[in-house]
């Protein structure tokens, strides 16, 4: 057994060089620097995010932009829906109907949901553990690969049963993707040369909290919009390779849409309700679906940069983006329910879903990227995949729930429109909860955490787990070493 395995597994930190101990406080949770310090033991040295790694981690998201499994997935499979069922007021098969559609779709989401939250519970409580993390997220773009391309023996209506487990599988395996995939860049931004150097300089005194939690923050959020703003562009270039292919596809004859509709789920390869409502207003045209996304997209892109300038430019506070964000969320659920009672607005005509598309890629989009920075701020350092795999379960059982009141609530109304008005409120309580998230606060209580796991499941005394966050005591930076007498005085 080598002295790093052998040191790690007595409890006792490791990553670098041994060195002298250093003075032990009685309580590091008000100690600046210590906030930027795991107490957990490590094995192995930590390593520099390189240029290489971080482009890498920015040029995947466009692979797994969600295009087929997330945007022509759900069309392909709502058209199927629509053709397979019929009209009983003429003989079957003749004229289809749409009624029931959104509801299928709706409970389907909330089931798919369900089975994303039970999967993500069993292997993001042990994605921080172990050497295993990287094969989750190839397992994940695997299986989505897979469903991909499988669209492709799905042609016609007599296929919709197996459209659907497709449709549920591809959500699996893409959302499953993204979760691993964007736990990931707390990590990688900690490990950006400029981030170390100014936590190394923090615990030395050098600098002061503030211009290192302004960097921490810009960083995060750096990586957070750059990464969404390289996966906008990605998409414009393959939905522009897309419109030639399906002009060459699509042709007079019905059948060529369901044809080109699984066509581009595979191509990919290589939100709920307002989705749903646009796909019955354009008859799930799929060049009109692609030239929606298009826009979209291009609007996503134009957004994110805005937002991030902006954010750049004024150093303005993760939080205060994240609210302005939600503001426009809800304009967008608010113009929603204008459509209860009106049919000249409120998501009932193609325009709408255009100017739709821009307002959303401009103004909400960005909650993607600036959310995902929020999380990062408030979970324990070194638990990002555990802590993320549970945020996304908590999303997901809103997602479970939501589907399965809003389609009760198209039933019970017979209005499309009418979740506008549940979305609504629910959004507001949510944003009244954000307006009371203490970030700083987050900090210590993360901390403290990881103390108590030290100690807890670790077995180290609490003056080991107290003495991390000197200069050369960063993260595992050298072993810490404390006297049985300092060990015994912290248990009196």
């Amino acid at each position: 057994m080598s002295e790093k395995t052998h040191r790690a597994e007595r409890g006792v930190r490791d990553g670098a060089a041994d060195g002298a101990p250093g003075p032990v406080h009685p309580s590091r949770t008000s100690d600046e620097a210590t906030l930027f310090a795991s107490p957990l033991p490590i094995v192995g040295d930590r390593k520099t995010t390189t240029r290489k790694e971080l482009w890498a981690w920015y040029l995947y998201y466009v692979g797994n932009s969600g295009l087929g499994p997330f945007n022509f997935a759900i069309s392909a499979w709502q058209n199927l829906l629509y053709l397979a069922g019929y009209d009983p007021a003429f003989p079957a098969g003749t004229v289809a109907c749409g009624a029931g559609v959104n509801s299928i779709v709706l409970i389907t989401n909330g089931l798919s949901f369900a089975f994303q939250a039970v999967l993500f519970l069993a292997v993001g409580s042990l994605a921080d553990y172990g050497v295993w993390r990287p094969h989750i997220t190839t397992a994940f773009t695997v299986l989505a690969w897979g469903v991909s391309f499988g669209w492709l023996g799905v042609e016609d209506a007599s296929k919709w049963q197996a459209g659907t487990a497709l449709y549920i599988l591809g959500l699996i395996g893409y959302q499953g993707a993204l979760t691993f995939w964007t736990a990931a860049f707390p990590g990688l931004a900690r490990d950006l040369p400029e981030v170390k150097e100014s936590e190394e300089k923090l615990a030395r005194h050098e600098t002061d909290q503030k211009s290192h939690d302004r960097l921490d923050m810009l960083t995060r959020n750096r990586l957070a919009n750059v990464s969404f703003f390289v996966c906008s562009m990605g998409e414009l270039v393959v939905l522009a390779i897309l419109a030639g292919i399906l002009e060459g596809i699509i042709t007079d004859d019905p059948d060529s849409n369901t044809r080109a509709l699984s066509i581009v789920c595979a191509y990919s390869a290589g939100v709920w309700i307002i989705a749903t409502l646009q796909n019955e207003v354009v008859s799930y045209d799929t060049k009109m679906l692609n030239y929606l996304l298009i826009d979209g997209i291009a609007a996503q892109a134009i957004g994110i940069g805005l937002f991030w300038l902006v954010q750049k430019r004024f150093t303005i506070r993760t939080k205060t983006m994240l609210l302005f964000n939600a503001f426009w969320i809800l304009v967008l659920c608010a113009w929603g329910c204008i459509g209860i009672t009106q049919s000249s607005f409120g998501f009932h005509n193609a325009w709408e879903f255009w100017a739709y598309q821009a307002f959303y890629g401009i103004f909400v989009c960005p909650w993607y990227a600036i959310s995902q920075a929020m999380i990062s701020e408030v979970v324990p350092r070194g638990k990002e995949f555990l802590f993320f795999a549970l945020f996304s379960i908590i999303g997901k059982t809103s997602s479970f729930v939501g589907p399965f009141v809003s389609s009760a609530i198209i039933d019970d109304s017979g209005n499309n429109n009418m979740p506008f008005t549940f979305l609504l409120g629910l959004g507001v309580f949510s944003v009244g909860i954000l307006v009371f998230v203490d970030v700083d606060k987050s900090k210590r209580e993360c901390r403290k955490y990881l103390e108590e796991e030290a100690v807890r499941v670790y077995k180290m005394s609490e003056v080991e787990a107290l003495s991390i966050g000197e200069a050369d005591e960063m993260d595992g930076q050298r072993t810490v070493v404390v006297s049985e007498d300092e060990k015994n005085a912290a248990k009196v």
